[in-house]
């Protein structure tokens, strides 16, 4: 059965929903579908199946999306016409989504990349050596550049590495190194002692691999996720101005990050994608429309 995906991406928008695309799509081709992902334009996107990851674009407009079966991934809590709804923040609730006629929220359907439960979660060191700082695709505004560069004088001797995406601003700082990784950030999550990172896919990525995370909200949708991680504990929120601060003091404390990587893991197991792609599967092959 053909299922189109749906997504923003570029200039003010970033690769997030991509990414989150891009896991839900690797278990919905184990599941035996045939996958095409679409980012949007202008013209309509029509499928046996289509799920649709956009701000801009409702799923419920009938101009723009067609289905037999139409799923919509919604983190800013529009209450959407549609057959199926992942809210896949921690902390969502699914009774915002009144008009849905399923609704998947909260942290266990966190969409991450599959391949994390392969990397290894690396164990809590005593000294901090590795500092990542990672604010998505399109930080035109230079927020990781603002943090970067504090890290690097707040914490001399510790490797600083700054993730810079195709639309955003890197350091000119020589004390810090840039990163570029269109094919994801896993590896270089998985290496870091501490993450520095906006509230987005990303901070569930570094969850999903048990790394103390300090998390600041740059965009939309990304408050929420941010404040439903820190109530368990999960990161330490902060913003802009405090989140250097707030690194340097984490990386003081081996006893918090240890806290920390235990509590992110038990909030995002890295198996968010596979549940949705198994609901999917389940609402196709009986002809679900739930609404």
């Amino acid at each position: 059965m053909n299922i189109v995906l749906a997504f923003d991406e570029g200039p003010g928008i970033g690769l997030g929903h991509r990414r989150r695309i891009e896991g839900l799509a690797h278990e919905l081709d184990v599941l035996g579908f045939d996958v095409e992902l679409h980012v949007f334009g202008p013209d309509a996107v029509v499928g046996d199946i289509v799920l649709v990851d956009s701000y801009r674009v409702r799923a419920d407009d009938r101009s723009r999306v067609r289905g037999e079966l139409v799923i919509a991934i919604d983190d800013i809590e529009r209450d959407l016409a549609v057959d199926f709804v992942i809210d896949p923040d921690p902390g969502a609730d699914a009774r915002v989504h009144s008009t849905a006629g399923a609704v998947a929220a909260g942290a266990p359907y966190a969409l991450v990349d599959p391949a994390l439960r392969r990397l290894p979660c690396l164990p809590i060191k005593e000294a901090v050596q590795l500092v990542l700082v990672t604010t998505g695709g399109s930080d035109a505004d230079g927020y990781g550049t603002r943090v970067a560069d504090a890290l690097a004088d707040s914490l001399p001797g510790v490797k600083i590495r700054q993730v810079v995406g195709p639309w955003g601003l890197g350091s000119n700082d020589r004390r810090i190194e840039t990163v570029h990784a269109p094919d994801g950030l896993g590896p270089e999550i998985a290496a870091a002692d501490i993450v520095v990172t906006a509230g987005g896919v990303t901070m569930l990525e570094a969850c999903c691999l048990g790394r103390p995370v300090v998390a600041f909200s740059i965009a939309q949708g990304q408050g929420r996720a941010l404040a439903g991680a820190a109530h368990v504990g999960a990161v330490i929120a902060a913003d802009i101005g405090s989140a250097a601060e707030l690194a340097t003091r984490l990386a003081g404390d081996v006893n918090a990050r240890s806290r920390l990587s235990t509590s992110a893991r038990i909030l995002v197991d890295g198996q968010g994608s596979a549940r949705v792609a198994a609901v999917i599967a389940g609402m196709a092959r009986h002809g679900v429309h739930a609404r």
